[in-house]
C-alpha cells in the first residue's frame, strides 16, 4: 500500500453510481472535514493512464472536500487489479448497510464492464447463482428514472424495491410518473406501500388521479390518519367532563346546607334533566359498544386472513 497526495483531475470515479447517497449523512461528513480536515484517505488503484486512479472507496469524502474548495485528496493505493479491489472493498465492509439494489448496481458493472458471467459472479461474491441472478433483475425490472432517483437519495431503497418495482411491472409508466412526483419529497416507505396499494386496487380512474398528484393522495391520506388518535383523546376529555359535572352535581345535592326546598315545577325540570343525562350517556354507551364490536371483528378478520396466508 502508498499513500498518495491528488489532485481532483486525476481522480477516475467510475463507481461512483454503485453507491446510493445519504444527503444527511454527507452534510455531517461535510461538517466534519471543515472543522478537523481530511484523516482517513480515499482507496485507489492505478487507472489505465499514467498519473490516473480509479477510485474504490470515499466518493462521500471526495464530494465533501471539492465543496470545501480542497487542493488535493489523501489517498492510499492498493497494489491490486481494478476487480479484485473492488470486491475485496465489498468483502470487508461485509456489504454492511448496501441495500439488494446496490448489490445490483455492483454486479451489473462487473458484468458489463468486464464480461463475468452469473458463475463467476457467484464465485466472486460468495453467494448462490440464484442470489446473483435475482439481483440482476432487480437492476433490469426498476425503470432507469426510477434507480436515479433511489441512487440520489430522493426515493427510499426499500420503498422501490417493495413497491415501486411491482408497479412498474404492472404499468412502467405510471411507475415512472409516480416516482417523479414522490421524488425528493420525504415520502416515506409506508406512504409508498399506500400510493402502491391504492393503484394496485383502484379503478383505472383512480389510478389516473393517484399518478397524476401521488403526493396530493399522500398528504390527504396523512390528514386522514392524524384524527384517530385525536379524536380517542378528545373523547376520552369529553368523557372525563361529562364525569366531573354529575360528580360536581352529586355533591351540590348531597352537601347543601338544610336541604333543598324545591316547588314541584323545580322538582320537575331536575328530574327531567336527570333523565335527559341518563338518555344522551345511553346512547353514547350503544354507539361506543358498536363501534368496539365493528373494531374487533375487523381486527379479528384481518388476522385470520393473515393465518390463512401463512399455512
Amino acid at each position: 500500500m502508498q499513500m498518495l497526495e491528488l489532485e481532483f483531475a486525476q481522480l477516475d470515479r467510475r463507481y461512483e453510481q454503485l453507491r446510493i447517497r445519504k444527503p444527511e449523512a454527507e452534510k455531517r461528513l461535510l461538517g466534519s472535514l471543515a472543522a478537523a480536515g481530511q484523516r482517513v484517505p480515499i482507496v485507489v488503484v492505478a487507472g489505465n493512464r499514467e498519473s490516473e486512479f480509479i477510485v474504490i472507496d470515499g466518493y462521500k469524502r471526495v464530494r465533501a472536500l471539492e465543496q470545501l474548495h480542497s487542493d488535493t485528496v489523501m489517498a492510499m493505493r492498493w497494489e491490486m487489479g481494478e476487480v479484485d479491489a473492488v470486491l475485496m472493498d465489498r468483502f470487508l465492509r461485509g456489504y454492511q448497510g448496501e441495500t439488494p439494489l446496490e448489490q445490483g448496481w455492483l454486479l451489473a458493472e462487473m458484468n458489463s464492464r468486464f464480461g463475468m458471467t452469473l458463475q463467476e459472479l457467484s464465485a466472486r461474491v460468495g453467494r448462490s447463482v440464484s442470489w446473483v441472478s435475482r439481483r440482476l433483475g432487480l437492476v433490469l425490472e426498476l425503470p432507469v428514472e426510477v434507480a436515479e432517483r433511489v441512487r440520489r437519495g430522493e426515493i427510499i431503497a426499500h420503498a422501490a424495491m417493495k413497491y415501486l418495482l411491482p408497479l412498474a411491472r404492472a404499468n412502467r409508466r405510471q411507475c415512472v410518473q409516480i416516482a417523479e412526483g414522490i421524488a425528493g419529497k420525504g415520502a416515506s416507505s409506508r406512504q409508498v406501500a399506500q400510493l402502491y396499494s391504492v393503484w394496485r386496487d383502484g379503478s383505472a380512474e383512480v389510478r389516473n388521479r393517484v399518478t397524476a398528484d401521488p403526493m396530493l393522495f399522500v398528504r390527504t391520506q396523512s390528514r386522514a390518519d392524524e384524527p384517530t388518535a385525536d379524536l380517542v383523546s378528545l373523547l376520552k376529555r369529553d368523557l372525563d367532563i361529562i364525569t366531573s359535572t354529575v360528580r360536581r352535581a352529586d355533591r351540590r345535592l348531597r352537601f347543601a346546607k338544610g336541604g333543598l326546598l324545591l316547588l314541584p315545577c323545580d322538582s320537575q325540570q331536575l328530574e327531567e334533566g336527570v333523565q335527559q343525562v341518563g338518555h344522551e350517556v345511553g346512547r353514547l354507551a350503544a354507539h361506543l359498544k358498536k363501534e368496539i364490536e365493528d373494531a374487533q371483528a375487523r381486527y379479528s378478520n384481518s388476522d385470520s386472513a393473515t393465518g390463512n396466508q401463512g399455512q
